[in-house]
């Protein structure tokens, strides 16, 4: 779903910023408006109230500013709507309803698995709303949680397959995932009471079980869920309902699971973007009762309220999405909070590397690579800024040291074939993109790159073969289209009236 609406608005602005932005606002606003009315229609106190809370968080600018968040405000939307459409089919048992709620699920699912969640939220929700009936919601959900645990399981194995999510960071104890999953919750509550300090990247943690205070924040986990269960009862059970969706929805993310980013951190903001909806809601409610029952603002409570105790949350929030007004501000600001992060200063370095400060670059390279010795994207980096400094010996020197790293490196033996193809050096240059193909064999640019280079020798028929490979992979790859047609006229052959490869 993600991707379908980028290919969407890619043929609408192109690369222009500002539709992206636009609709990731106009998803965030959605969601709001779903709260909104989910809450009303659950009457719980002070709805209006939470959702605009909701609505201009600190906590939520990661993923409402940054474009590559989109799966965030995208599923959540299709994650509320099947709250909405849930608690109208409890209301109306309209199979309308139920249908709805299967496909919210879908496009939920298939923009962020997270959201896996659902089933098991719903219900929590069929509990509160409608305890008589919990049976018949689980035989009418069984097919939303096999759906959910098989996608689960997927995305578990996808995190570890391609995205490399293994490996001695990775390789937490139970021990260790128990703290980890004891003290993310209240890492997020920290940031939702008082939301300063917030950074694309945290510093990780270190998990120690050694260190008597990590247990303090399994053992105050384990207490809160204990008192959520005894307090059922209490106010019709809003506050376990509360406190379940946020664990639950929080679970992916906890650490049992080992996702791609957890060599780089346990947290991060967008994590909570559905979860925080449930402390949000507590603290509105119990706002909206206190100021209602102690008489505050009365002459002008809506107005006087809204301006006191969202406008710190406004200035807060307009202040943090300006760090995401271009790369090297957002990496400048994490680099503050995270100086001994290889990732934000490879991501800085490459921040200046596109702005042509190329000297500015090279000490932000050198310190990725030092503070990750393992890792070769950051010498490929430093050769690239040698060489657009002119310095091509020491680039030369930085990329057989990346190859010395990781020898069967895509990445460093790509560029190192455009390196030498650059200086004219066809032989080698070949040589490096067959051996990046040999690393990654679906590495679409490698496969271009080696094309043209073989048709600029006059071997179009092995050329044929690479472009025909890139759209194998990606059939609409405009540029190894028009490469494969060249290569076709130069090999002297007819062209086919009709074929896939060869498009009008």
């Amino acid at each position: 779903m993600v991707f379908s609406t980028f290919w969407i608005e890619y043929r609408l602005w192109r690369l222009n910023p500002a539709g992206y932005h636009l609709t990731n606002v106009l998803l965030h606003i959605g969601c709001c408006l779903l709260i909104w009315r989910i809450l009303r229609r659950f009457k719980i106190p002070g709805p209006l109230l939470a959702a605009t809370i909701f609505a201009f968080h600190p906590v939520h600018v990661e993923s409402v500013a940054w474009i590559a968040e989109r799966k965030d405000v995208l599923s959540g939307f299709f994650f509320l709507a099947g709250i909405y459409f849930w608690d109208r089919f409890l209301k109306k048992g309209r199979v309308l309803d139920y249908c709805l709620v299967a496909l919210a699920f879908f496009c939920a699912i298939t923009s962020k698995t997270v959201t896996c969640t659902l089933p098991v939220i719903l219900i929590v929700l069929t509990l509160w709303q409608k305890p008589s009936w919990w049976r018949n919601a689980t035989l009418y959900l069984s097919p939303l949680f096999l759906g959910g645990l098989i996608l689960g399981l997927y995305t578990a194995w996808w995190e570890k397959a391609r995205f490399g999510a293994e490996g001695e960071l990775f390789d937490l104890s139970l021990i260790e995932r128990i703290l980890l999953a004891g003290r993310a919750p209240w890492f997020y509550l920290s940031k939702i009471i008082l939301p300063v300090h917030l950074f694309p990247i945290y510093p990780r943690w270190d998990l120690d079980p050694s260190v008597w205070w990590q247990w303090l924040f399994p053992i105050m986990s384990l207490a809160l869920l204990v008192m959520a269960i005894l307090c059922r009862k209490w106010v019709a059970g809003g506050f376990t309902v509360a406190v379940l969706f946020f664990l639950i929805q929080l679970a992916p993310a906890m650490g049992f699971i080992s996702h791609s980013t957890m060599d780089l951190s346990f947290v991060a903001d967008h994590y909570q973007y559905l979860a925080s909806i449930a402390p949000i809601t507590l603290i509105a409610w119990l706002l909206a009762v206190g100021l209602d029952r102690f008489r505050i603002f009365s002459q002008f409570p809506n107005r006087t309220a809204g301006v006191v105790l969202l406008a710190p949350l406004w200035i807060l929030s307009l202040s943090y999405a300006s760090v995401f007004a271009d790369s090297e501000s957002l990496w400048t600001h994490a680099l503050k909070a995270n100086p001994d992060s290889w990732a934000v200063h490879n991501n800085l370095g490459t921040a200046y590397l596109e702005n042509e400060r190329y000297a500015a670059a090279v000490p932000h390279y050198q310190e990725a690579y030092r503070l990750n010795p393992e890792f070769e994207k950051p010498l490929v980096n430093l050769a690239i800024a040698m060489k657009k400094m002119g310095r091509h010996e020491e680039a030369v020197g930085y990329y057989l040291a990346a190859l010395k790293v990781s020898p069967k490196s895509d990445f460093a033996h790509y560029h190192l074939a455009r390196f030498m193809a650059e200086i004219g050096n066809k032989e080698k240059s070949e040589e490096h993109f067959r051996k990046a193909l040999e690393g990654n064999p679906r590495n679409i640019a490698a496969h271009n790159s080696l094309g043209a280079l073989l048709a600029e020798s006059g071997r179009f028929d092995e050329a044929i073969i690479e472009f025909r490979d890139v759209l194998r992979i990606n059939r609409f790859h405009k540029m190894a289209k028009r490469n494969l047609r060249k290569a076709w006229i130069g090999s002297g052959r007819q062209l086919p009236s009709e074929s896939s490869d060869l498009p009008d």
